[in-house]
């Protein structure tokens, strides 16, 4: 194995920046000025990472983080976030951080994964708790089987803990989707079987940690590219596997269209089942959301783009777009009353009306 004196540099300088995280973050609670230090020495460790070699600002700030919760904890991580997201903007589109979050936390407290899995904060769409279980597993050794499926995300599983689930059933068939499809059945519960459909598909179509384990070929990082195979695949498949595909085929889709919402709404139309439409729409208003930093005021044009085939799209269009900003960040409700109580008629009761209500999770 070649080893590149480069990776190792960049490893030093992480490896350097979590001691100095460590020197600099003071008690274990953290003051007001320990955490807003600590943010600011992760946003400078981090902000030149892309020009100076490293793999990307948000690669960066996972990195930090992990160490940052491995010494300090979820707690005091999840309030440095916060500092942070008042330094970069960046940073409000979290989930890696917070998957980041959840590694280290994990690490600091392997015993309790599945207690830290309950409690762990589950903003930043979930990332913290889906960090603790592929570290889990990835440390554990453990195999997913039909048995062992259930147990991870317990009884009563917390949002949509099995989703991430579904990514590592694709990973553990060796990117079989249909042999993943089959171990999602496990899930007798719709919803919960739902979760772990929209992991597998999720994972084929973006191949993160496909490609990081070797079973699929790194030109599937081209997203766009692969548009016209993802598309084929979701039409071979009917009734909730056919819906679950066209939900996740928009991150490819969106990269293709540069988030252009008309064209992605068109192409979502094309699906053959009126249910997989809508939620492919509504996923990737989620998705275009976070990618405008859940400016939701620019957003609003988009929302009276005609649909045909759900002509009720303008009322569901801006709960999207509230739905998905607060399963994110989790003190944006008095913005999203502000945002609902901004819309005109029948459109501003339906939005505050799903404010008021919201305490689960809203995917799609």
């Amino acid at each position: 194995m070649i080893i590149s004196i480069k990776n190792i540099l960049i490893g030093l300088a992480v490896i350097a920046a979590g001691v100095a995280l460590y020197l600099n973050t003071g008690g274990s609670d953290g003051g007001i000025l320990s955490v807003n230090q600590t943010a600011l020495l992760i946003f400078n460790n981090c902000k030149d990472s892309s020009r100076s070699g490293g793999s990307g600002t948000e690669e960066c700030y996972y990195k930090e983080f992990i160490s940052l919760a491995e010494d300090k904890g979820p707690e005091f991580s999840f309030k440095i976030l916060t500092a942070l997201q008042q330094l970069d903007n960046s940073a409000i589109g979290c989930h890696l951080i917070a998957h980041g979050i959840g590694t280290g936390s994990y690490r600091k407290n392997p015993e309790n994964w599945q207690e830290l899995i309950r409690n762990i904060n589950s903003s930043c769409s979930y990332g913290a708790p889906h960090g603790v279980i592929e570290e889990h597993l990835s440390i554990s050794g453990q195999r997913l089987t039909k048995k062992f499926i259930p147990q991870i995300c317990g009884l009563q599983p917390r949002a949509d803990c099995n989703h991430i689930v579904g990514h590592l059933v694709l990973v553990e068939t060796e990117a079989d989707v249909d042999k993943a499809l089959e171990l999602c059945d496990v899930f007798k519960d719709d919803r919960q079987n739902e979760f772990c459909l929209l992991g597998v598909f999720m994972e084929y179509q973006t191949a993160i940690n496909l490609i990081v384990h070797g079973y699929a070929p790194e030109s599937w990082k081209n997203w766009p590219a692969r548009v016209p195979e993802l598309e084929k695949m979701c039409r071979s498949y009917d009734g909730k596997n056919a819906i679950a595909c066209w939900e996740e085929i928009v991150h490819a889709a969106l990269m293709k269209f540069k988030n252009d919402p008309e064209k992605i709404f068109n192409f979502c139309d094309s699906a053959p089942i009126a249910g997989a439409a809508i939620k492919c729409r509504r996923h990737s208003i989620g998705i275009m959301a976070t990618a405008k930093n859940f400016d939701l005021e620019s957003m609003k044009p988009m929302c009276k783009i005609k649909q045909s085939v759900n002509p009720g799209f303008q009322a569901d269009c801006y709960i999207q777009l509230v739905a998905s900003a607060m399963s994110t960040l989790p003190d944006f409700s008095e913005r999203a009353f502000k945002f609902c109580n901004g819309l005109s008629g029948e459109f501003a009761g339906e939005c505050s009306n799903y404010v008021k209500g919201a305490g689960g999770y809203i995917r799609g």
